[in-house]
């Protein structure tokens, strides 16, 4: 390498640690310093995550060129029982500080021929791994983090011994980074970690307090407003134009403010007119969330949690979907996407033709299969598998 060479690599190494050590104390600025890292390492896609948490209470993603959607799906499928997680494991290679490719984990074709290669890494199109455990602390109060960068499927080769070279430069420095950041802002980091994730959501999301008032949106609720076709954010309040619309938008937030105990599913979602009246309504649903909830942390205690759909996106997964990903009946899987409409069981019941009991029994057990503790959590995986049908389906 000539010495103009090496000092590019040395400068764009500098600019990166930069990064690094910036996100430590702003964790919003991660994917940028992922992106750096990746083209550094030539990678395609780069993955700061918790592998074995998830993306619950104590996890954590995040991403350059891996979708929010897909996380949601890895997420409620794969968590700690992946192919190469299993592979980490039975060659005890997850200690901290260990990196390895995925030429060390399996042969290729064991790889292609892995139901989590054919079902979910052609999808993200992840061909080749190079991955690094960053931290594996003895503390318990700290998850193990780990750094993966994915070549997609256009890539003749995986990464090559260069590439792990230079990751093992990095690798300490993101330890440092990390290691003062989990200590010091653990709330912090997952209430930017999970307002990222909602940023990637093509569905509307606001997160409101304990009165009602507006904490947090996505950036598409934000879109929305500012368009003024039909709801519009006004004094820290979310209001819709249509007086009816407004009477029942306060009676649903009212009830979900005053649940207590456990419940099955969604209030009755409202469809809110646009003010233009040449395109569908939105459907606007909404979900009381618990006190220990990762949005929690956000500036103002987040208590309520609400979905706005355009209607004429059409962010609902297919029957076949449900079935091929999480091994729903027929049956349950038109339960499924009957709810995620925002009916209540009873109607469910009624247009199915069922009893009430037999569709809460099938609720139960798409919870199971599909991985949900509660209509929050079936609300956003629904609206993530939608997302990236088209995806899914090419």
């Amino acid at each position: 390498m000539s010495h103009a060479a090496v000092g590019d690599a040395e400068l764009e190494l500098s600019q990166l640690l930069n990064l690094v050590y910036q996100a430590a104390l702003e964790p919003q600025d991660w994917p940028a310093a992922l992106q750096k890292a990746a083209h550094w390492l030539g990678a395609k896609r780069s993955l700061l995550f918790t592998p074995a948490q998830g993306l619950g209470e104590a996890g954590f993603f995040y991403a350059h060129g891996v979708s929010a959607e897909e996380m949601a799906i890895w997420n409620s499928r794969f968590v700690g029982t992946d192919f190469w997680s299993g592979r980490v494991l039975e060659r005890q290679l997850g200690f901290e500080g260990s990196i390895f490719r995925d030429s060390d984990l399996s042969t290729r074709s064991e790889l292609l021929d892995s139901d989590y290669y054919r079902e979910h890494l052609v999808r993200m199109d992840m061909a080749w791994l190079m991955s690094a455990v960053v931290l594996a602390p003895k503390d318990a109060s700290l998850p193990l983090v780990a750094l993966s960068n994915y070549r997609g499927l256009d890539a003749d080769s995986g990464f090559d011994d260069q590439q792990r070279d230079r990751l093992a430069l990095l690798l300490p420095h993101l330890s440092r980074s990390l290691g003062v950041m989990l200590r010091l802002r653990q709330a912090e980091t997952r209430a930017a970690a999970s307002a990222l994730a909602l940023d990637s959501l093509s569905c509307g999301v606001a997160l409101l307090d304990g009165q009602g008032r507006v904490v947090h949106t996505n950036r598409r609720i934000e879109s929305i407003c500012r368009a003024a076709d039909g709801m519009r954010l006004e004094a820290g309040q979310l209001r819709l134009d249509d007086a009816d619309s407004q009477r029942a938008w306060t009676g649903a937030l009212h009830q979900t403010l005053a649940e207590t105990g456990s419940v099955g599913h969604f209030s009755d979602h409202l469809r809110v007119t646009r003010s233009s009246g040449g395109a569908e309504a939105y459907l606007l649903q909404l979900s009381r969330l618990p006190e220990n909830s990762r949005f929690g942390s956000l500036p103002a205690q987040a208590r309520v949690i609400v979905f706005i759909t355009d209607t004429e996106q059409g962010q609902t997964p297919t029957a076949q979907t449900l079935i091929r990903l999480y091994g729903l009946s027929t049956a349950e899987a038109r339960t499924a996407l009957a709810l995620a409409d925002g009916a209540r069981l009873s109607d469910v019941a009624s247009k199915l033709v069922l009893s009430v009991n037999t569709v809460k029994t099938q609720l139960k057990q798409i919870y199971a299969k599909m991985g949900c503790e509660s209509r929050a959590d079936f609300a956003r995986l629904m609206l993530s598998l939608g997302a990236v049908n088209s995806v899914a389906a090419r």
